[in-house]
């Protein structure tokens, strides 16, 4: 008789190593051993938890659609925020998630840490993001229009694209672009 191949298991199993249990959680959470909940634990209407259960899928689950943006490209999550103790300590170091807020690593490259994580703002999220990778100007929300012959500036706020104007320069719409970044992104990187 075959037991699971976790060493803390007893459990038969016929044609896997695993038993369903800690299958399960390899597969979700991409360590056997990560426990649901804790007890005493309310996670189903603790808006933190979705945060914390998204990032340990994408840093860990290579099934998940976003990894290879996050543990794909060698972002981990803290040892300390992994475990039986996990959601316990992540929420001893983040706080309540307060509504409109979702969680941000301070620097993209970064890991998943206390000290480069926080509660943002999708639009702080925006302003924090890398450069896409299409992007061939080197600037975020500038590009050259090979069709007009020129460069064009935008900016996104509130979900919403506006645009800054056309330049017969790149560094006059880089310019441009970095005045609509002072006048509208500041005062919410202040906020936060």
């Amino acid at each position: 008789m075959k037991t699971c191949s976790v060493s803390i298991c007893e459990k038969v199993v016929t044609n896997t190593s695993m038993c369903s249990s800690h299958r399960h959680r390899k597969q979700r959470y991409g360590d056997p051993l990560v426990v649901k909940k804790v007890h005493g634990e309310d996670r189903q209407n603790d808006p933190a938890y979705t945060s914390y259960r998204d990032m340990l899928r994408r840093c860990n689950n290579e099934n998940s659609k976003y990894y290879s943006y996050y543990g794909g490209r060698g972002i981990t999550v803290s040892e300390r925020w992994i475990g039986v103790d996990g959601f316990g300590n992540f929420k001893s170091d983040m706080g309540s998630r307060k509504p409109g807020l979702t969680l941000d690593r301070i620097d993209p490259n970064g890991n998943y840490e206390p000290s480069n994580c926080r509660w943002a703002t999708r639009t702080v999220q925006l302003i924090n993001q890398n450069l896409n990778s299409r992007n061939k100007s080197g600037h975020k929300g500038v590009w050259w229009d090979k069709n007009n012959k020129f460069w064009l500036t935008y900016i996104t706020l509130n979900g919403k694209r506006k645009h800054l104007g056309c330049f017969q320069s790149k560094l006059e719409a880089i310019e441009a672009r970095k005045e609509a970044e002072n006048m509208y992104f500041k005062p919410l990187l202040e906020v936060v």
